[in-house]
């Protein structure tokens, strides 16, 4: 990325996306020969009186020689924004999810931004329980 070689002046002449696009591709490793990345959405919020923007990428493995062929996958990356400018130094890379149904997208989305702003809170599951996990209510005394 520009910021980390110093060139700082540069990343101002590409837009908001591309900023987030390429570090996506850098932070996530991808490999633009077996995937394809496109913009999905992007979510901006204030928390603790800090904006942050989310972008939040489709990522597909477009590698027919792969396991995963056609397989889709959620990618995201938060920054945090100064007047709709992003501090290249302050962000979040939240990691990919993959889905199989269009309409788990926003549930998973949710989800990721949910875990970055309370990553402090450790004993917290973010999210829906799946459906195979079952609790106890009572115990039975034998």
């Amino acid at each position: 990325m520009l910021y980390h070689t110093k060139q700082k002046e540069l990343i101002n002449i590409f837009g908001s996306e591309d900023v987030a696009k390429s570090a996506i591709t850098y932070f996530e490793s991808v490999d633009p020969k077996k995937d394809s990345l496109s913009i999905y959405t992007t979510k901006k919020m204030r928390f603790n009186n800090t904006d942050i923007k989310y972008f939040f990428f489709k990522k597909t493995s477009i590698d027919e020689d792969s396991y995963n062929y056609g397989k889709e996958k959620i990618t995201g990356i938060a920054f945090v924004t100064n007047n709709d400018n992003l501090i290249t130094n302050a962000f979040e890379v939240l990691g990919e999810e993959s889905y199989l149904e269009e309409d788990k997208i926003e549930a998973i989305i949710k989800k990721k931004i949910d875990e970055s702003l309370n990553q402090n809170h450790i004993r917290v599951t973010h999210g829906k329980l799946g459906d195979g996990v079952e609790y106890v209510e009572e115990y039975e005394d034998y």
